[in-house]
């Protein structure tokens, strides 16, 4: 009997050695990813909704849907980790790639509700807001072309975070991008490490150029924000915002306004304009902001106990640089 334990024990040492070389072997094979692109050829008819709608279903994480053509439809992004491409370049005016243009003009262009979402490459018209980034969601935005919406060219709201990078937001009927409740974005970078910025345009819009409000914050750098009928950046309602580097011109009212509780720390090195070259160090995140072309109202105008800091740059408007009433706390240099 006692031989036999042995001989028994002796048989799981050797099993157990024998599991242990095959589970490192294993683990020492290099992965392979799965990573599928689907692409889907637009005709510019009803029947795009449901091309596309079949290709999303059938995607999973990492993977890509191409489109191309234009394409009648209002897509809804629920699933981690999709990537969806136009091909194109985002450029204002006209830019390349495909197209989505909803068949019902109430619609959101996109609406992302999952995590590491990716839009480029495409131009999104005709809708009600051009992206809305929504429901803890968060979104990589670029290269993009966001026109001619009713609403926001893009929202980013209950508690999501948006990378807005390369785009052009321009003719939207109301703001061109709006950040709300308690969400977080940063436009015109991804990575302060990064060489240089990758600035948006954000241009003839409705209302304000961006507004953040409602405990959000941003983190806007090296982004031209021109000749909107409001305000060029809205800041309020207990919202943050880093303005560094960008180009302020032309808005219908003031250039930057912080109101509310609301707090805006400018760079503290001046304006280069050239915060879209790569240099290293680089300093697109610590800069001053630029007006070349005034605002209607005033260059900086802070009210309602808000608080401004850092160099005010050539902010600059027809009723003047600055304006710092209500208790708001001026912190701000020349």
């Amino acid at each position: 009997m006692e031989k036999t334990r042995i001989l028994f024990g002796g048989c799981l040492s050797i099993l157990a050695a024998l599991l242990w070389v095959w589970a490192s072997a294993e683990a020492a094979q290099p992965t392979t990813s799965r990573q599928v692109t689907i692409t889907v050829a637009c005709a510019d008819t009803a029947k795009d909704q449901a091309a596309i709608d079949r290709a999303l279903d059938k995607l999973k994480s990492g993977d890509t849907l191409q489109l191309t053509g234009t394409c009648k439809a209002a897509l809804t992004l629920k699933k981690e980790g999709i990537t969806l491409d136009g091909g194109g370049n985002g450029a204002c005016g006209g830019a390349t790639g495909a197209t989505i243009n909803p068949n019902d003009p109430t619609q959101i262009v996109i609406a992302v509700r999952a995590r590491d979402t990716t839009i480029k490459g495409l131009t999104l018209t005709g809708g009600d807001t051009g992206i809305d980034v929504a429901e803890i969601a968060l979104a990589v935005i670029d290269s993009n072309r966001i026109h001619h919406n009713t609403g926001n060219g893009m929202t980013t709201t209950q508690v999501s975070q948006s990378g807005i990078i390369n785009n052009c937001f321009e003719n939207n009927g109301q703001e061109g991008i709006m950040v709300n409740d308690n969400s977080s974005v940063r436009v015109g970078f991804l990575d302060t490490a990064d060489p240089a910025a990758s600035p948006n345009t954000i241009q003839n819009n409705g209302r304000d150029g961006m507004r953040i409000r409602r405990s959000s914050n941003a983190r806007i750098f090296c982004n031209v924000i021109s000749n909107n009928t409001g305000i060029g950046v809205s800041v309020d309602r207990l919202a943050h915002v880093e303005l560094s580097a960008n180009t302020i011109n032309a808005n219908g009212s003031d250039g930057v306004r912080v109101r509310d509780n609301s707090g805006v720390n400018f760079g503290t090195q001046a304006f280069t304009g050239t915060c879209a070259t790569p240099k290293v160090p680089t300093t697109f995140a610590d800069e001053a902001n630029d007006t070349t072309q005034n605002n209607t109202g005033r260059g900086l105008n802070c009210q309602v106990q808000g608080y401004v800091e850092g160099k005010r740059g050539t902010l600059n408007g027809t009723a003047g640089a600055t304006n710092f009433t209500l208790g708001c706390v001026d912190n701000t240099t020349p």
